[in-house]
């Protein structure tokens, strides 16, 4: 429980850190157009969203990402380090395409960077103590600053 939450709170500071050296860069106005048409601009819309964003998904994405597609990488590889890279980087390539809709290709490769660090965290908690529980906590923590963030910008 130690290291998913001193990993969470590592990748929420990193995240935090980004955004205040990169957050002035952000289109603001497509980010609200994009995100407009999905309601998510109604307060208690959005918070419905982050709720589930933050417990339910972030365990799903867990589920699928480390436990699914990582077991089938080491199974088929026999080694750890190429199911981290794998895992992580398939991981990546599901966020850069959403995050494409909202970002410069620039903040998109610098999110994407950040992301694949983080997706690579969590493949070795999961393979190192075998529990989604621990992945999940600190995936949760790390999507509290995102969505904190998201809050900020968009309200």
């Amino acid at each position: 429980m130690y290291k998913s939450i001193v990993s969470g709170l590592l990748i929420f500071l990193a995240v935090g850190i980004i955004f205040l050296i990169f957050g002035d860069t952000l289109d603001v106005d497509l980010m609200k157009q994009e995100i407009g048409a999905t309601g998510l601009l109604k307060p208690p819309i959005f918070f419905l969203g982050i709720f589930y964003w933050i417990t339910i998904n972030s365990l799903v994405e867990e589920f699928v990402f480390r436990q699914f597609i990582g077991d089938r990488i080491l199974e088929s590889t026999g080694r750890e380090s190429v199911t981290i890279l794998l895992s992580a980087a398939i991981f990546t390539l599901h966020h850069t395409v959403l995050l494409s809709y909202y970002f410069e290709p620039w903040q998109n490769v610098i999110s994407s960077l950040g992301i694949f660090i983080a997706g690579a965290i969590w493949s070795l908690l999961w393979l190192r103590f075998r529990s989604l529980y621990v992945c999940w906590i600190s995936h949760a923590i790390a999507d509290v600053a995102v969505f904190g963030i998201a809050y900020l910008i968009l309200f």
